[in-house]
């Protein structure tokens, strides 16, 4: 069991470097996302100079709010590589798991209980103290819950379950939602850069996950069903307890 546990973790980082080594794919899609608004920027700023006189009020506000949407779009790519950049070395260090977790929740509940989603929380008293970023694995968690609240937007009787435990020496945690779940043509893109279904997204959100999972020595693994919800499995080292 513990070779096969070992296998999976293994796979998963060959993946996560894979993904951080395919430079060519990730500066092609960055072209790609600020070509895009910079083109309809220069369009619209060349139809309004030629014609500026000749619009009414009305309509040069759709064009402002239309380029103010354009650099919008921009700025969320700006910070989301901003975001991939971030943690390089992350300083990892022994920490209470659940009281990072209470702290964690403290800051997001509020937000979701106006949203109407309930968060239960489980934690194992054997899954005490990990070794990690807390800095990185807060943005490791938000992340993974903003998905999970979008997925939950059309769901009569959304939950987030978020639970620890404890395998050998590793912690895992774990993020279950009763949302949309994952279509089966999407799975085998999560992890891609500039892969995204959201209108508001980049598609960077899980590779930068996957990134600071890996340089924590951990791994995140995904389960979904379409209709049925999806887990998100956080992997990381545990403190060794010692025998006595």
């Amino acid at each position: 069991m513990n070779d096969i546990t070992e296998k999976t973790r293994l796979n998963a980082i060959a993946e996560a470097v894979n993904t951080m080594n395919n430079l060519g794919y990730i500066f092609s899609g960055i072209r790609h996302e600020l070509g895009n608004p910079i083109n309809s920027i220069k369009t619209t700023l060349t139809v309004c100079k030629k014609n500026l006189p000749n619009y009414s009020q009305d309509t040069v506000n759709e064009f402002f709010d239309r380029m103010l949407s354009d650099i919008g779009r921009v700025e969320i790519l700006l910070r989301d590589l901003k975001n991939f950049s971030m943690y390089e070395n992350p300083k990892c260090t022994q920490v209470h798991i659940g009281s990072f977790m209470n702290n964690l929740l403290s800051m997001v509940e509020r937000d979701f209980s106006l949203n109407k989603i309930r968060i239960k929380r489980n934690f194992r008293p054997d899954a005490e103290v990990g070794i990690f970023d807390p800095r990185a694995l807060q943005h490791v968690m938000l992340n993974i819950l903003t998905n999970a609240s979008d997925a939950l937007l059309k769901t009569e009787d959304p939950e987030i379950k978020i639970s620890t435990s404890k395998a050998d020496d590793r912690i895992i945690i774990r993020i279950k939602d009763n949302g949309q779940g994952i279509p089966d043509d999407q799975k085998q893109h999560l992890f891609q850069p500039f892969s995204t279904t959201k209108s508001h997204g980049t598609g960077l959100g899980l590779v930068i996950v996957k990134k600071m999972m890996f340089k924590m020595d951990g791994t995140v693994e995904i389960e979904s069903e379409e209709h049925a919800g999806t887990i998100v499995s956080l992997n990381l080292p545990a403190v060794r307890v010692q025998n006595a």
